[in-house]
């Protein structure tokens, strides 16, 4: 059941973007459409975070610690990171620490321990990239 939601709401993300195209290139109501997708995105998001069946200490993230972790991850990334100009939307945290699991736009997963500071190396924040949540949850709690 959970993979059946998963691929309506990943067709129902496209279908989205797609009609927000054609409505900014036909009718150019640009402003509206990206309020549309934004709605939807976190719409999709919030839906989308209950899905996942989380072990160890992890556990899906509320609203509130979605959008502080979102918007904390771009401020830390520095240029040449992984994840530098991607999209993603946060899913899942470690309890009682600063690792996120995010979902990026392109259906693969990152795992990131957020330093809370604003990063000039690129190798910090540290991320690591899983294809796919079932590859994410396939290391041992433990090791994650």
């Amino acid at each position: 059941m959970p993979a059946r939601r998963f691929r309506f709401a990943a067709f129902l993300t496209v279908f989205l973007a797609a009609w927000t195209w054609h409505e900014i290139m036909l009718i150019g109501h640009a402003s509206i459409s990206k309020s549309l997708a934004r709605a939807c995105k976190h719409w999709i998001s919030k839906d989308m975070r209950n899905e996942f069946l989380w072990d160890g200490d992890w556990e899906s993230v509320t609203p509130n610690d979605a959008a502080w972790a979102e918007v904390e991850l771009r401020r830390e990334l520095a240029p040449g990171h992984i994840l530098f100009g991607a999209q993603w939307t946060a899913v899942g945290r470690r309890w009682r620490r600063d690792d996120f699991l995010f979902m990026l736009a392109d259906g693969r997963f990152a795992q990131v321990h957020l330093t809370r500071h604003a990063e000039i190396d690129p190798r910090w924040p540290t991320a690591e990239i899983f294809e796919t949540f079932e590859d994410w949850k396939s290391i041992p709690p433990a090791d994650r």
